[in-house]
């Protein structure tokens, strides 16, 4: 298990670990060093948010409680969790790790003291909740959740934890495989998105995403 001393930030490796969508050249407009400067960020982080997608809505109060140089990726719940990065330590927290991950990760978590403790009381709770893995390793654990259908992609869009879609579950995993998945190579995406949101729209019509690839 690496030890926190061992990895560090690197902001190339945490866009490129990061990337869904690409912004505009040079970044999203709006965010900058000004418009962002009450936020009480590093100019490090500011950066790091100028070129990330945005994965849920955008709370900056999420932010207001945390370290300078902490960076909000996603926000939510148990379905839809939580990741904070670090920039300072080069760490991303996920915090109330589904058990399951926790129990039997892919990619070793890291370790150290100094990452236990943030400079407030609910900062620090908040790290205690939370496991953290360096970036280019928590890239690689998402693949991998991802290549087992522990997440599940029912359209270009949308992704579900495999637990929210219950009796689903296999009839998807089985359409995945007839695809070629999980060999990238093989595999044929929108063919197997296509199959997958027509079973979604007959079997489970609210989870479903009628929206099909190249519409808006």
């Amino acid at each position: 298990m690496p030890e926190l001393h061992e990895v560090s930030y690197s902001h190339e490796a945490t866009i490129a670990a990061s990337y869904v969508a690409e912004p505009p050249e040079g970044g999203w407009p709006e965010i900058s060093l000004e418009n962002l400067s009450s936020l009480g960020k590093t100019n490090e982080a500011i950066l790091l948010l100028r070129h990330l997608p945005y994965i849920s809505s955008r709370d900056d109060s999420a932010q207001e409680s945390m370290s300078p140089h902490v960076v909000c990726l996603t926000r939510g719940s148990y379905l839809n969790p939580c990741f904070l990065l670090d920039t300072k330590l080069g760490v991303v927290f996920w915090e109330e790790c589904d058990s399951d991950v926790k129990r039997n990760p892919s990619r070793e978590p890291i370790f150290g003291e100094e990452y236990d403790n943030g400079p407030t009381e609910e900062e620090t709770d908040f790290r205690c909740d939370s496991v953290a893995w360096a970036v280019p390793d928590f890239e690689e654990l998402l693949k991998d959740l991802f290549r087992q259908l522990f997440y599940v992609p029912v359209s270009p869009r949308v992704v579900y934890h495999a637990s929210a879609l219950k009796e689903v579950v296999p009839m998807l995993e089985a359409i995945y495989r007839e695809h070629g998945w999980p060999d990238l190579e093989r595999s044929r995406k929108r063919e197997c998105l296509n199959a997958v949101q027509d079973l979604m729209e007959r079997r489970d019509p609210d989870c479903a995403d009628r929206r099909r690839e190249g519409e808006d």
